[in-house]
C-alpha cells in the first residue's frame, strides 16, 4: 500500500487534485471532478498481471456493478444469456449485453454503470474494445453521455518471468505439465516440508515444487518462457490459444496482432506503476473509491502473512 503523501502526489500529478478526499466506506476519492453518470468498463485480465488485485479494486467501487463476461463468439444472444441479463447473475453474455446496449435506452437507464471482466477463455479482446467503443458513440449511449472504457495491465517482461515461475507450480506457466507429473508419479507418504520455519508432515507429490525431479524438468521447459507475456497477451488479442504455450518462434504477424489489442484499448496499465494505472482509470470511468489491496493468488503466501504479520491484515478484517 502506499501512504497517504504518495497518493496524494499521485493524484495531483494525473488528476490536477491538491489531495485525496475520503470516500464512501472510508475509502479514498478523488475530487474536484464529476464522474459520469453512465459508465461501463471493459476490463482484460492478463493473467500475471496482477488481474487479481485489479479484481477486488473494482468489485468494491460504490454505484458500479461488476460481471465476469461470457463470450462464445457466436454473435447471437441466447436464451440463457438473456436469462442471465434478466437475474443479473454474476455472469454475463457478450452478446445479449451488446444487443441491449445498441437498442434498449430503459436498460441503459436501468443499468447504467457496470464493470465487466474478461478472463482466461479465448475470447478476441480486440474485437470487444472495438465493439464497446463504436456502441458508446452511437444511440442510445450517446444522447446519455456515456463513457466506455476498456482497460488491461502489462508486465515489465523479466518480473512476467518470475511470476510464472511461481512456488506453487500448480498455478505456473507449466500447470499442465504439473498435472501430468503428478498423475505419473503418485504421492509420497512420508514426505515432509517446511512450512514457514516449522515442519509439517505433507503428502508430497513426486510433481512438488520442494520435489527435485521436477526442477530438472524445469529445465527442459525454461525455453519456452521466451516472449512468453507476448504469447498470453496473443491470446486475448486474437482469441486463440495457438501460440500460448508452443515453441514455434514468434512471427511477425502475431506481434502484429499484439500491438493491435493494445491500441485498441483506452487505457494500458503497467503492473509496476499499479496506483497511476488505476488513478488513470478512475479519472477516465468515473469510478469513485481508491481504496485497495494486494490480492496475491498464493495462499502459502497469504498463510505467512496471516501468521507472522497479523498486523497486515488488521485494517482489511475492520471493513
Amino acid at each position: 500500500r502506499q501512504t497517504a503523501p504518495q497518493l496524494a502526489r499521485g493524484a495531483a500529478a494525473v488528476t490536477g487534485a491538491a489531495a485525496l478526499a475520503l470516500g464512501p466506506g472510508g475509502g479514498c476519492a478523488l475530487p474536484s471532478w464529476l464522474p459520469p453518470r453512465c459508465s461501463y468498463v471493459l476490463f482484460v485480465h492478463i493473467p500475471k498481471t496482477g488481474g487479481t488485485s485489479i479484481r477486488t479494486f473494482l468489485m468494491n467501487q460504490p454505484g458500479f456493478t461488476y460481471h465476469m463476461l461470457h463470450v462464445d463468439g457466436s454473435g447471437k444472444c441466447s436464451s440463457r444469456g438473456r436469462s442471465e441479463l434478466r437475474e443479473q447473475g454474476p455472469v454475463l453474455h457478450w452478446e445479449c449485453l451488446l444487443q441491449q446496449l445498441r437498442t434498449n435506452g430503459s436498460f441503459v437507464d436501468e443499468r447504467p454503470r457496470l464493470v465487466l471482466e474478461v478472463h482466461g477463455g479465448f475470447s478476441n479482446s480486440t474485437r470487444l474494445a472495438k465493439q464497446l467503443r463504436a456502441v458508446a458513440a452511437a444511440e442510445p449511449l450517446a444522447s446519455r453521455d456515456c463513457v466506455a472504457t476498456s482497460f488491461a495491465l502489462v508486465r515489465e517482461p523479466a518480473k512476467f518471468v518470475t511470476s510464472n515461475l511461481h512456488d506453487s507450480f500448480k498455478h505456473s506457466w507449466f500447470k499442465h505439465e504439473f498435472k501430468q507429473l503428478a498423475a505419473l508419479h503418485p504421492p509420497l507418504p512420508d514426505g515432509t516440508g517446511a512450512l514457514f520455519g516449522r515442519a509439517k508432515r505433507l503428502p508430497l507429490a513426486a510433481a512438488d515444487y520442494r520435489n527435485g525431479a521436477l526442477h530438472a524438468r524445469l529445465g527442459e521447459w525454461l525455453p519456452r518462457l521466451r516472449d512468453s507475456q507476448l504469447r498470453q497477451v496473443h491470446v486475448y488479442a486474437e482469441g486463440s490459444p495457438a501460440l500460448s504455450r508452443s515453441v514455434v518462434p514468434i512471427g511477425a504477424a502475431a506481434e502484429v496482432a499484439v500491438h493491435r489489442f493494445l491500441r485498441a484499448l483506452d487505457i494500458v496499465g503497467v503492473t509496476e506503476r499499479g496506483s497511476e494505472s488505476l488513478l488513470l482509470l478512475m479519472r477516465r470511468a468515473g469510478l469513485p473509491n481508491f481504496r485497495y489491496h494486494i490480492a496475491g493468488a498464493n495462499e502459502q503466501v497469504k498463510s505467512f502473512i496471516r501468521l507472522q504479520r497479523p498486523e497486515w491484515i488488521a485494517p482489511e478484517r475492520e471493513q
